[in-house]
Formats: C-alpha cells, sequence, structure tokens
C-alpha cells in the first residue's frame, strides 16, 4: 500500500514519539458509549489485510524506519508478495514465515505504526462516524448493508488499503474487544467472554 502523504509529513513532525506496548489514548480501538450494548443487524466488517506489517514497508521507503532493519522488512516484502504461492508449502514453513511477518511489529518497535493507524481511524471516525460502529486495529465495522457496499456506495479512503469484505447479519458489542457476530455464512464468532453464562445468555 501506499502511506498517505499527509500523514508522513506528520509523523516527520513528530517531536521524538515513543513505543508504547499498551496503547489506551488512541483511536486504533475505538467504541463510541452509545454503540455499546447494541444490536446491529445487516452491516458491513472490513479484514484490512497485513496492515502492520505493510505500513512497516511504507515506513522503512520514507526513512522513518533505519536502514538495519532492511534485511527483515526486505523478508517481509517477499512473503507478502509470495503469500499466495507459499500456501502451497507445508503447513509449518508456511506458518514461520507468517509468524515472523506478524513478529515484526514487536521487533521494530516503531512508534510510527500506531501513530500512522491513530491518524487514519481519527480521520476515518471525524468524517464518517455516523457510519462506524467499531474499530480495532485491522478490523472496521461499518452501517453499511451487503447491498449497499457492493454498489460501491462507501468510504472512499479504503482504496489505499488492500482487505476482505465479510458481512455480519448480527453484531452485538459488549465493550471493546468483547462482542458476538454472526457472519452472512451463519458462522458465529465471540470475542473477549470469560464467563461462558453470559456469553451463552447472550448467543
Amino acid at each position: 500500500m501506499k502511506l498517505n502523504e499527509s500523514y508522513v509529513k506528520r509523523l516527520k513532525e513528530l517531536d521524538n514519539p515513543k513505543f508504547q506496548s499498551f496503547i489506551v489514548d488512541k483511536k486504533i480501538c475505538y467504541l463510541p458509549d452509545n454503540n455499546r450494548g447494541k444490536l446491529y443487524e445487516n452491516i458491513t466488517r472490513i479484514d484490512f489485510n497485513s496492515l502492520y506489517a505493510n505500513i512497516q514497508i511504507g515506513l522503512f521507503d520514507e526513512g522513518l524506519i533505519g536502514k538495519e532493519w532492511k534485511d527483515d522488512i526486505d523478508r517481509v516484502k517477499w512473503f507478502l508478495k509470495n503469500r499466495k504461492e507459499l500456501k502451497s508449502l507445508p503447513p509449518s514453513e508456511y506458518e514461520k514465515c507468517k509468524i515472523f511477518s506478524n513478529s515484526l511489529y514487536m521487533k521494530i518497535k516503531s512508534p510510527y505504526v500506531v501513530e500512522y493507524v491513530d491518524m487514519f481511524y481519527t480521520d476515518l471516525i471525524e468524517k464518517y462516524g455516523d457510519l462506524i460502529i467499531y474499530n480495532d486495529v485491522d478490523d472496521l465495522y461499518l452501517k453499511i448493508d451487503k447491498v449497499s457496499f457492493e454498489s460501491k456506495e462507501w468510504i472512499t479512503e479504503l482504496k489505499d488499503f488492500k482487505y476482505d469484505v465479510e458481512f455480519i447479519n448480527y453484531l452485538y458489542l459488549e465493550d471493546r474487544k468483547k462482542y458476538i457476530e454472526q457472519e452472512e455464512s451463519g458462522q458465529i464468532n465471540t470475542k473477549g467472554f470469560r464467563d461462558e453464562n453470559v456469553k451463552q445468555n447472550l448467543l
């Protein structure tokens, strides 16, 4: 993906940003208070592909990640470019490449990754707040049904990303990182519920 030029400019103007392993003050995971405890029907979920990995590659190309990471960045570039073909390898070999790609964020620990994602979501929420139900790093839930989405009536800023689309029959949001959803296929996904009785009652 090509990084947003205005975000890159703003990143370069930041004064000594620090990497945070626990983030609470950013929009990378955002659930408005009035969206909690609601049951949503016929919505769209956007799953961004290798979001952090692609941003890190872009940051490296812009000089915001040091040259000492070139070999690691090149290895991830190669993996993302050949991902489909690599799936024909034995599962353990493919998983090694995937794990390396996914772990690069915690290896490099560049603060610019989160700052970039925060800029993207902050702008998106400001412009399209009424359409956005919830976002969590590489997942974005939109108040757009299948018909509207397939007729190309959706957020134009998504064109900069590679993503998959899943249409959701029902979504219940208890809190951030705590929800139940039923995909169009009928598959039910739950996340964050420690109390099995509470989860079963909600299901």
